[in-house]
């Protein structure tokens, strides 16, 4: 925090459900051996830290020959580039109606882990199998942000 200032401000960015108008839409959202990138959102306006990084679920997602995994990352705009900010959700792990929580990256640089103006997060979910047997329901994605500034 700025001098003169106690603590930070903790913010949740909320994905919103799957099969919602918000988030990944239709009653089918994830499709076999693909990675898809989905934007959690833009700019904060302000400079935040990247705290951590949670998954819940109402209908948990099944796959048989395969794996369905969630990382969050950050799309850098002064770099033009992405950096992974979190280790792996296992999205098949998970406990209906119970989050999963990772902290970030402890590799990550101070630079790295700051979500600047003009940043965007991103979850990269990849499954690498033949057929998804259960899709998701009521999936969300939670991400914490320290307000710096």
């Amino acid at each position: 925090p700025k001098p003169g200032r106690c603590g930070v401000m903790p913010v949740l960015l909320n994905s919103g459900q799957s099969g919602g108008t918000n988030f990944l839409g239709g009653a089918s959202p994830l499709t076999a051996n693909t990675t898809t990138v989905f934007r959690l959102g833009g700019t904060a306006g302000r400079v935040c830290r990247i705290s951590r990084f949670g998954a819940t679920t109402v209908t948990v997602p099944a796959d048989a020959d395969g794996a369905i995994t969630a990382v969050l990352q950050k799309y850098d705009a002064s770099a033009d580039a992405t950096v992974a900010l979190t280790p792996a959700i296992d999205l098949e792990a998970l406990v209906t109606r119970e989050e999963t929580s990772v902290g970030i990256l402890s590799s990550l640089t101070v630079a790295q882990a700051t979500f600047d103006v003009g940043d965007a997060l991103e979850v990269v979910v990849t499954n690498d199998s033949a057929a998804i047997n259960t899709q998701p329901a009521g999936l969300v994605f939670t991400v914490e942000l320290l307000v710096q500034e």
